[in-house]
């Protein structure tokens, strides 16, 4: 929902579809992101096969899932299928941090913080959290995703470290 509301209060930006698999995180993003349902329109959906007609979409973006597709070239690959000629795919996701110095504060904030933060944020009582440090210690690297970027057919990709390393977002081009 965060990601739609955030697309969603840009000037000049028309539709805005959020889609989930969980049906109950829809729901709640619906019931939150009232003030934006003239331009926000929520499907229920699984990224391997998304609900749109090829080239339907200007931007596709996920923010902290790749990571948990349960094939990323086929995940890639549908959000290329989605974009239109000159659409790009905005994807946020957690990695490790290239300094140094940062890294043992980095893992007390993976192990640590990071789980505990996500539960009180999204509400979820049931542990689903904990696997958070090794989903993220285990996926690929900033130069590897950007490869399978390229194998999904996206013609351009720009990868950019936000929050020291910890986040980063690429944005990949179809053309």
């Amino acid at each position: 929902g965060d990601l739609a509301r955030a697309f969603a209060s840009t000037a000049g930006v028309g539709r805005v579809v959020g889609c989930d698999f969980a049906r109950h995180m829809l729901a709640r993003a619906a019931a939150r992101d009232r003030p934006w349902a003239a331009k926000v329109y929520w499907c229920e959906g699984d990224a391997l096969r998304l609900p749109f007609a090829s080239e339907s979409h200007d931007v596709v973006a996920c923010a902290f899932g790749v990571r948990n597709f349960q094939d990323l070239g086929a995940g890639l690959r549908e959000m290329h299928r989605a974009l239109r000629p000159g659409g790009r795919a905005v994807i946020l996701e957690f990695t490790r941090p290239g300094i140094t110095v940062l890294r043992v504060p980095y893992e007390f904030y993976l192990h640590r913080v990071m789980p505990w933060l996500a539960t009180r944020i999204s509400g979820d009582r049931t542990g689903a959290y904990r696997y958070l440090p090794s989903s993220v210690l285990s996926f690929e690297g900033p130069a590897e995703l950007c490869q399978h970027l390229s194998r999904a057919g996206f013609a351009r990709t720009v990868s950019r470290p936000l929050t020291f390393g910890i986040v980063r977002v690429y944005v990949a081009s179809r053309e």
